[in-house]
């Protein structure tokens, strides 16, 4: 006869002795198959992918930015270089270029490209940069006492309403006056400095 214990195990077959049914949970839980060569993950590994998932956040937030500052800042250089090549065409000491070394009263004509990012261009008398509306120039955020302190004598007005001045050397405009496409410029020379204005 079979004891009470004894009755909630059965033997499966001769082959399976090993195989009985426990009669209650704890029993149960220690016939599982123990984990003693299941890797383990190291609680460093958790830190690692999480810093790894802020960093690729911010390269992918951040790295938008830094893409547009870097596209901003090779719109600075083109600036930078346009305003440099129109300097020269006006006046340089160190290359002795520019129609301020002809003789009074000569002319030549320079074509001003302005680039996507930029709303206007203006040349100015950087002593008196007043407004001049039929020539496109309206200080409307009251930027002459800018002009006028920094001898800014070109200045780009960028549509993000930045602006980025020059002074260029022995530039004097009759008249100030702004242009927002590419526009041929007829440069003359009045002897002791130069005249600008739309060919």
């Amino acid at each position: 006869m079979l004891g009470t214990r004894d009755a909630a195990h059965l033997v499966a077959s001769d082959a399976a002795r090993h195989l009985i049914i426990p009669y209650d949970r704890y029993e149960m839980m220690t016939l599982l198959p123990k984990r003693e060569n299941l890797p383990v993950m190291d609680i460093s590994v958790v830190f690692v992918f999480i810093f790894v998932i802020i960093v690729v956040g911010f390269l992918l937030g951040g790295g938008v930015n830094l893409i547009l500052k870097f596209f901003g800042a090779g719109e600075d250089v083109k600036i930078e270089n346009q305003a440099k090549e129109f300097e020269y065409s006006v006046y340089s000491k160190e290359k002795n270029t520019g129609i301020f070394w002809t003789t009074t009263g000569s002319t030549e004509t320079f074509d001003f490209a302005t680039s996507d990012n930029v709303e206007k261009v203006c040349f100015f008398d950087q002593r008196d940069p007043k407004d001049n509306p039929a020539k496109g120039w309206i200080d409307e955020y009251d930027y002459n006492e800018l002009i006028k302190t920094n001898n800014y004598t070109l200045v780009y007005f960028r549509k993000d309403k930045g602006i980025k001045g020059f002074y260029v050397e022995k530039l004097k405009p009759e008249e100030n006056f702004c242009i927002s496409t590419t526009t041929s410029l007829l440069l003359t020379n009045k002897g002791s400095y130069v005249d600008v204005k739309p060919a």
